[in-house]
């Protein structure tokens, strides 16, 4: 099989187009600039699907790194429903180095003979259209403004493990493993079938294990993709800011081609993004399935080293931090 002319054939579905697009291999939600080239079809269907969701579940870890003083670059980002008050649901945003709570949603208040009393509106001006929309009805109403105050303590994280994470984590492989030593096709058919739908299964799972070799090469927070050919297969692993760790089989080396990996890592606070050949080194093996009496105490190892690496890199005083997990094999 020969190697891919990146300016005819796309990377994920193999089809030659007369033209390409380009495609992130750090997903653009994570603030990624380097790109390969791939289809249109693929390049859109990617980004309105599993990333879409997969940015969203993230929301938190990035939201988090920002209200402890850390400058993130990219755009705002939004913790829907951090935290509750009073009954009331808060969002939590972020941009930049700077966080505000807004109240998540309109929420009605009653007295105890359940009339309505008041109306909390996440917005002063939605709160003004609500009043006029009364007035016009004959009532009577007013807007008052509450300042409310309270600490980032009390949230309670949810680490999604699931399809639109486990589909990203195979992209991010297969776009950086298009940069591999004498990469072919054959070193992503598993994935690249997944990913086309062409198979139901992605060959992925949570990997609680520490990596030095890769954590060595990036700074604290920094997402990480690393693909590894070996003499019978070929494996990717992504750190999500540097923790959520997912373990991808990408392929098998049906050629014998030479042993190769390459390495990438983009630091969600400086927006370095670099991309290294390096000598394989981790020795992957990939086992199905994951043991469930190890996910809870490995999310839990996952946030700790968290708060250690936002420590590490200037955070003013993070929480300890408690999460929970949804967590699928795929």
């Amino acid at each position: 099989m020969k190697n891919i002319d990146s300016s005819l054939q796309c990377p994920y579905c193999a089809i030659v187009y007369p033209t390409l697009t380009d495609e992130h291999i750090f997903p653009e939600f994570l603030g990624g600039t380097r790109t390969i080239r791939a289809c249109k079809d693929c390049n859109s269907t990617f980004g309105h699907t599993f990333e879409a969701k997969a940015s969203r579940s993230l929301q938190a870890l990035h939201v988090s790194i920002a209200s402890w003083g850390l400058p993130m670059k990219g755009p705002t980002k939004v913790w829907r429903n951090s935290h509750s008050f009073l009954g009331k649901p808060f969002d939590l945003t972020a941009d930049g180095d700077s966080t505000k709570f807004t109240l998540a949603k309109t929420v009605p208040q009653k007295n105890a003979s359940g009339e309505l009393v008041a109306i909390y509106h996440p917005t002063l001006e939605a709160a003004h259209k609500a009043v006029q929309q009364l007035k016009k009805k004959g009532k009577q109403a007013t807007v008052e403004t509450e300042q409310i105050e309270f600490g980032f303590s009390g949230a309670r994280f949810i680490i999604e493990l699931g399809s639109p994470e486990y589909h990203t984590a195979t992209k991010m492989c297969v776009a950086l493993a298009t940069l591999l030593r004498d990469y072919s096709l054959a070193d992503t058919k598993a994935a690249r079938a997944s990913l086309s739908h062409e198979s139901s299964r992605l060959h992925c799972r949570p990997d609680f294990s520490r990596h030095y070799a890769l954590e060595s090469r990036r700074p604290g927070l920094a997402h990480t993709i690393y693909v590894e050919r070996n003499e019978v297969n070929v494996f990717g692993v992504v750190q999500f800011f540097g923790i959520i760790q997912v373990v991808v089989l990408l392929g098998e080396n049906d050629q014998s081609l030479p042993d190769a990996a390459i390495c990438a890592y983009l630091d969600p606070l400086e927006g370095a993004e670099m991309i290294t050949a390096v000598e394989p080194k981790l020795d992957l093996k990939f086992t199905h399935p994951c043991d469930d009496n190890a996910i809870q105490p490995g999310v839990q190892k996952w946030l700790a080293m968290f708060r250690e690496a936002a420590i590490e890199r200037g955070a003013k005083s993070p929480p300890k931090l408690v999460g929970d997990t949804t967590y699928g094999e795929m």
